[in-house]
């Protein structure tokens, strides 16, 4: 899975930082970034239902860029699919 960011269109919301505190943090600029992600995301089936100490899960960081007011965050599968 891959996240995205359009820096353009990010207007500092943080609903992405609010959801997914493991993924998204605010630059110093107040725009959203990516700041962690591992080779693998857990889904809820694959675990008890919590995120790693590493990661959010994937439903969550999906749920964090549908929640950008502007749709800054795109979300695309390893194959290209698009997500979010």
């Amino acid at each position: 899975m891959k996240i995205i960011v359009d820096r353009n269109a990010c207007i500092g919301a943080a609903s992405c930082v609010a959801i997914a505190m493991k993924t998204f943090e605010l630059d110093m600029d107040g725009k959203a970034e990516v700041i962690h992600v591992t080779d693998k995301i857990q889904t809820a089936d694959e675990s008890s239902g919590k995120a790693t100490d590493q990661n959010d899960l994937r439903d969550t960081i999906i749920e964090a860029a549908r929640s950008c007011p502007t749709n800054a965050i795109q979300v695309i599968e390893d194959d290209g699919t698009p997500i979010v």
